[in-house]
């Protein structure tokens, strides 16, 4: 769910929500009668989300789905940060959750819901209490199992529905010229995989692998013209030179196309 629609919601758009058979406790979303902020919880259940899909913490609906509400802690966010700024590591990035409330009518009382993305594949696993936690089934559940482990963290590096790991991955090859060794060629294989395997059911993904090819087929251009001028002892002026500055300007644009045409066809 998008938290740029959930933050703007008002008492009623949470009470329909929350109506829907379809809104139960599961892998995104956790009930909370009230703020409980025991630490070890707390942190296992950012973990969970962060290193799974991302998820919902309500404090104020109880495992039923009714609104209790809770009092307003105009501190709440910042408790929450020091909590899981310890003993998490890595650390789950402080741009990766955030918090709204909303306002029950009539009570001095209100709903916080926090949201937590899911990590990029490089910022992940989450460790706590020396533990990698995921979530499944409304539970935050330990791993115990190594095979667990390379699946869900050293194989599946692309995953089509964690748009900010593609934007950063695209990023990276914008910035070919300068850090060419940051970018992830095992994920953009995956990537290439992934739409290849897709093809024959929807065109559009033949779209966008083409459209990948291109990328690929410039950056690969871009590299093989500077290590030749590298190679020769040209300066970094001769390196700037208009038609590499012209084939870093196309990457770019494809690049942008690329994004913003997978999100539509993703409905990201």
């Amino acid at each position: 769910m998008n938290f740029n629609i959930i933050k703007n919601w008002k008492y009623n758009d949470l009470a329909i929500w929350l109506k829907s058979v379809t809104v139960q406790e599961c892998s995104l979303y956790d009930w909370k009668s009230r703020i409980d902020l025991e630490p070890n919880k707390l942190r296992r259940i950012f973990c969970a989300f962060a290193n799974t899909n991302g998820g919902l913490i309500f404090f104020g609906v109880n495992n039923n789905k009714k609104i209790t509400g809770v009092k307003e802690d105009i501190e709440l966010k910042t408790k929450i940060n020091r909590i899981v700024n310890n003993n998490i590591l890595p650390p789950v990035p402080i741009n990766n959750w955030d918090i709204s409330a909303i306002e029950i009518p009539k009570k001095k009382l209100v709903v916080y819901i926090v949201y937590v993305l899911p990590s990029l594949y490089l910022e992940k696993p989450h460790v706590t209490e020396y533990r990698i936690y995921i979530r499944g089934n409304g539970e935050n559940q330990p791993l115990n199992d190594g095979s667990q482990i390379r699946r869900l963290f050293l194989v599946e590096k692309f995953q089509p529905d964690h748009i900010n790991q593609l934007k950063n991955e695209l990023n990276k090859i914008k910035n070919c010229r300068f850090h060419p060794d940051q970018i992830d060629f095992m994920y953009l294989k995956q990537m290439k995989e992934y739409l290849e395997s897709r093809i024959t059911n929807n065109k559009k993904f033949g779209e966008l692998s083409n459209s990948l090819a291109r990328i690929i087929e410039s950056y690969e251009k871009i590299r093989r013209n500077q290590t030749e001028s590298e190679t020769k002892g040209e300066s970094l002026t001769v390196l700037d030179s208009e038609s590499l500055i012209e084939q870093v300007n196309n990457l770019e644009k494809e690049l942008n196309n690329f994004y913003n045409r997978f999100k539509e066809i993703h409905n990201l």
